[in-house]
């Protein structure tokens, strides 16, 4: 028989004999030998135990994962960014709209008033189990917000394409805007306080009307998640008294 060392003192034991229970020589701890049989049969229970606690496991975590899905209360952002989106593609066809009438500008200023609360009711429509709060509606109204000013910014680029490459009248967008520089120039100098810059440099201009754009673009952003709260505050639950 092949030696092998004992578990306690890993003394070599050299004589065995099968079916037998010797002692150690050494530290006199006892012996158990097990036949290939009864080793396979617990390599085989070992194993099949070991497969049990995957699949048990497996199939709780899936169970779980179930329910989280199939949660109709939860925020399904998906649904959420779709309406947004569908806000702003009606901004671009409003403002496609006034590009060819001019008094639809209202209707665009209108519904840029009115569309974080509407694409929030539209949200509720389709998803009725939700459970609306302020901070949800907020959120929505700022990506509203957002699909809303890159509308009308695509709008602005392709009327300024339009106007000047196809219609040929960049001079009378140029001539605008240095009759609104001048004006500028003539009240500062009216009020006798100085400009700290040279209107007349382009690159001031330029920097300025960017200043402007970006102010506007965060006023209406702070607009959108306001009134967004508002309508997650109008729709949410009430509690009972």
């Amino acid at each position: 028989m092949p030696e092998r060392p004992c578990p306690r003192c890993h003394t070599l034991l050299s004589k065995e004999d099968s079916g037998m229970l010797l002692y150690c020589s050494h530290c006199g701890a006892p012996q158990v030998l097990l036949s290939e049989e009864l080793r396979e049969q617990a390599a085989e229970s070992a194993g099949a135990g070991q497969a049990s606690n995957t699949a048990a496991g497996n199939f709780a975590e899936a169970s779980l994962g179930t329910l989280d899905a199939a949660d109709p209360t939860a925020i399904d952002w998906t649904e959420a960014v779709r309406a947004a989106g569908l806000g702003g593609l009606i901004a671009f066809g409003l403002g496609l709209l006034s590009m060819a009438a001019p008094p639809a500008d209202w209707l665009t200023f209108l519904w840029a008033l009115i569309a974080p609360i509407v694409v929030l009711g539209i949200y509720s429509s389709r998803r009725k189990h939700t459970r609306i709060r302020v901070g949800f509606g907020a959120r929505l109204g700022l990506v509203t917000g957002l699909a809303i000013t890159a509308a009308m910014f695509t709008v602005s680029a392709v009327q300024l394409v339009f106007t000047r490459f196809i219609l040929h009248r960049g001079a009378s967008i140029d001539a605008w805007m240095t009759n609104f520089f001048t004006a500028l120039q003539q009240r500062q100098t009216e009020s006798g306080q100085p400009m700290p810059f040279n209107i007349a440099i382009s690159e001031f201009r330029v920097g300025l009307l960017l200043a402007s754009i970006c102010f506007g673009i965060c006023i209406y952003l702070g607009y959108s998640v306001i009134s967004g709260a508002f309508g997650g505050l109008l729709r949410s639950p009430r509690r009972s008294a």
